[in-house]
């Protein structure tokens, strides 16, 4: 990593700013999410649209009003909602921002690929849609934040299942190959991290991570982790905004912002994003909400099994193709749309919510499904 400005982190100071800022805790109220497209030229698409063409093509019309965006050298575009105490008011908002951002790159001949995998480079580019919630409260209660961090985990693979849409179909295909490209990573720096208390467990699992090289002076060894690094101060010391730039390359399913952020969930089809948003803030809406659900997903993480090749593993090859994971997810869904139901979730938000039951989860399908449907003809396999 490059030399930067500050004064160099001990241990100690690593450790209690992770403790610190990593989990806000406070009454669980706000919402928000981050949606990330693929772009393509309609008219030419197998080639890569460039970042000053989606830049430019925003400068006249694309500007959201309420969040903000952020363009990638790929020329990927993240739109990014602030956080919001209702959840209707997040989608409304949001919505409008997207239909900017549409209006925008259509004004540029460009538009967002309706799945979460370029089919140009499906081992390069992927898109994810990413819910941000409040931790929750410093206590140990159901609304507590050792309460909401296991949750997360618990119906983490159910969303994945669900709302998978990377498909692929080369070796049997993958319904989520974005999620199966993490599973290829070192495990200390994709897989969820070990158990016990959040904060220890986040703190243990972030300076024991390998720090990712990058090109320059004062570069680290890939082998070095951050806790390493910290002891052995060279080839300098680590500072403050060393620790952050790694935290940014860290890639659980689970990350703790200050809020949590569950990015397992793939970028979806055309206006499909208001359903992972509200069937996530749905599981988390209250107390009964979340006990029903730990209890729905019990048995997915009752084997133990690695990472590798359990319940995160089986949703991105199989979605809800898998028996366990398509029981799990019908409850999760019925508890989330119950949940909306009694904390007001707008009636479109819960129609739509209803209608992916119909489509989806009640058949045991996801978005993938679809895509994958069309380009083998019709058939799928069955998970073995």
């Amino acid at each position: 990593m490059h030399a930067t400005a500050g004064p160099p982190l001990t241990e100690q100071d690593a450790e209690a700013y992770l403790a610190r800022h990593a989990f806000h805790t406070g009454a669980p109220r706000l919402v928000g999410l981050r949606v990330e497209w693929l772009l393509r030229d309609p008219t030419d698409p197998g080639r890569a649209v460039p970042a000053p063409r989606v830049e430019s093509a925003l400068a006249a019309h694309g500007a959201p009003r309420h969040g903000r965006h952020e363009v990638a050298p790929s020329g990927a575009i993240t739109v990014i909602s602030p956080p919001y105490r209702d959840l209707g008011e997040c989608v409304r908002r949001t919505a409008e921002d997207l239909a900017a951002i549409r209006a925008g790159l259509a004004s540029g001949g460009l538009a967002p690929l309706p799945r979460a995998v370029d089919p140009r480079g499906a081992t390069t580019a992927a898109a994810a849609l990413r819910v941000r919630l409040d931790v929750g409260h410093a206590g140990s209660g159901p609304l507590g934040f050792r309460r909401r961090w296991a949750l997360a985990h618990a119906v983490g693979p159910v969303l994945l299942a669900a709302f998978a849409n990377s498909p692929t179909t080369a070796g049997g295909g993958w319904r989520s190959i974005r999620q199966a490209m993490l599973l290829r990573l070192d495990p200390r720096r994709a897989a969820p991290p070990p158990g016990g208390d959040p904060r220890e467990s986040w703190s243990r699992y972030a300076l024991d991570a390998p720090v990712a090289p990058l090109a320059g002076p004062g570069t680290v060894p890939v082998e070095l982790t951050f806790r390493q690094w910290l002891r052995a101060g060279h080839p300098r010391r680590p500072t403050l905004d060393d620790l952050n730039r790694h935290l940014d390359t860290l890639l659980p399913p689970v990350r703790p912002r200050g809020q949590l952020e569950l990015a397992m969930i793939d970028g979806q089809p055309a206006d499909g994003w208001p359903v992972p948003l509200a069937v996530t803030a749905g599981l988390f809406a209250d107390a009964q909400a979340g006990d029903e659900a730990l209890t729905a997903t019990e048995r997915l993480h009752a084997l133990h099994e690695p990472y590798q090749r359990g319940p995160w593993a089986r949703a991105a090859r199989h979605g809800l193709r898998d028996p366990h994971l398509a029981a799990a997810a019908l409850d999760c869904f019925h508890i989330a749309y119950a949940a909306l139901a009694r904390t007001g979730a707008p009636p479109a938000v819960r129609g739509a919510v209803a209608d992916f039951i119909e489509r989806y989860v009640a058949r045991h399908r996801c978005p993938a499904d679809d895509t994958i449907a069309t380009l083998t003809g019709g058939g799928t396999t069955a998970p073995t």
